[in-house]
């Protein structure tokens, strides 16, 4: 075949091979906005809520403090009213089956993550293999499955594995932690922060945590 005639050709074998390609998938926007919504007002009550906590913690005076725990009682019974419709609404979309990072972006599905995260422990039971099925495709982060990992062993009683779960109101530690000398290299083999540095960040916005390794408390 002489190259003037190859040349010819090119265009055809190109339409040929985009037939064979794996086709585009579609972003699906409207999901993004409804998933971004829920995600904007999980963290508007929780920035609330954890700002209460903290005024609670720091103030001296028992007659103000009796009144922030008013407060911080109305603000949590709104944050489950929130945390109730945000899991009706993903088990809505979960029915159909799990986006992907292709369809919604990395932002929609950490916002995802984040509801089912926040939902009730059968909910969370539930997802959890989803959660650790879409790690692998590359659809969340490592560091999500850290998370609801050590959510569901402390919801159950059991010690985390990870370090993320805080408890405590008066004062804040952590919840017990599984071989906790391995620690910060299992939190390194999911893509988390060491966890003095973690219980550092932490402090910024709920005060500060007791850890003996990292506080000598």
């Amino acid at each position: 075949m002489s190259i003037l005639r190859t040349r010819h050709l090119l265009p055809l074998l190109g339409a040929v091979i985009a037939g064979f390609s794996t086709p585009a998938f579609a972003v699906d926007t409207q999901l993004q906005a409804r998933l971004n919504a829920m995600q904007v007002a999980d963290q508007a009550i929780r920035i609330e809520v954890g700002t209460i906590t903290k005024a609670q913690r720091e103030e001296p005076d028992a007659g103000k403090r009796f009144r922030l725990d008013a407060e911080f009682k109305v603000l949590a019974e709104r944050m489950r009213g929130i945390d109730v419709a945000n899991q009706q609404a993903v088990a809505e979309i979960l029915a159909s089956g799990w986006p992907t990072r292709a369809t919604i972006g990395q932002t929609g599905m950490s916002d995802l993550f984040l509801i089912i995260q926040h939902a009730d422990l059968d909910f969370q039971k539930l997802h959890i293999e989803g959660v650790r099925q879409a790690a692998l495709r590359g659809d969340i982060r490592k560091s999500n499955v850290a998370t609801l990992e050590d959510r569901l062993l402390v919801r159950q009683g059991r010690p985390q594995l990870y370090g993320t779960q805080i408890k405590g109101s008066s004062k804040l530690t952590p919840y017990p932690i599984d071989s906790a000398e391995n620690l910060d290299k299992r939190r390194s083999e999911m893509g988390l922060e060491p966890m003095c540095a973690y219980l550092a960040n932490f402090a910024t916005m709920f005060g500060p945590v007791e850890y003996a390794p990292c506080t000598g408390k």
